[in-house]
């Protein structure tokens, strides 16, 4: 029987952030006339990472791992069966034994259930493969623009504003890989 394996390699991304600051440049000869109110510039960033489900429940029962619920009313159906099958070739026997005219003795029953013909079968499990399901990562921003306010008394003020800003790019793309890999050979067989 072919095994296999899942090999599941992943990456994280990476995000940079250029950031230029904001200035202010002033120039006045009263420095008491005037108020700056300055505000930076805030980024926040909120990030899941890529979720990946393998159910393999399939692949388990088909070689005979079942849930206990699906177990207990295989083993109730398998004993009902058996009794039944059971007490029917008893019921044959019994016929058998009655038709006396048939020459059929207890001996010769006896003997036909010590050499009963074994079944013999070559069966390749799981037939189904696993279910594999990813879910993608979510990347969101939310920026709020920094500011200046300048309050200027009756006085002239020169002041010369370099803006700040925020500059977000994917440094680094996130990825996942996954294969399946042979790693063996095995018979099993059952008797």
């Amino acid at each position: 029987m072919l095994l296999y394996r899942v090999d599941i390699k992943f990456g994280f991304g990476q995000l940079g952030f250029n950031i230029y600051p904001g200035d202010v440049k002033i120039k006045t000869d009263i420095i008491n006339q005037f108020n700056i109110e300055k505000k930076e510039p805030e980024l926040d960033n909120k990030a899941s990472l890529p979720q990946i489900t393998i159910d393999s429940s399939q692949c388990w029962m088909e070689i005979g791992y079942f849930p206990p619920q699906e177990l207990a009313v295989n083993f109730f159906e398998d004993a009902k069966n058996s009794t039944l099958d059971y007490i029917e070739k008893k019921a044959v026997e019994g016929d058998m034994l009655g038709a006396i005219e048939k020459g059929i003795q207890i001996q010769d029953l006896a003997l036909s259930e010590v050499f009963t013909e074994k079944d013999f079968n070559i069966d390749f499990v799981p037939k189904s493969r696993p279910k594999i399901r990813a879910t993608s990562a979510e990347l969101s921003f939310n920026y709020r623009p920094g500011h200046v306010n300048v309050d200027v008394g009756r006085f002239p003020v020169k002041f010369n504003h370099y803006r700040a800003a925020v500059k977000a790019y994917l440094e680094k793309k996130p990825f996942i890989d996954i294969n399946v890999v042979k790693s063996g050979e095995r018979i099993d067989i059952k008797l």
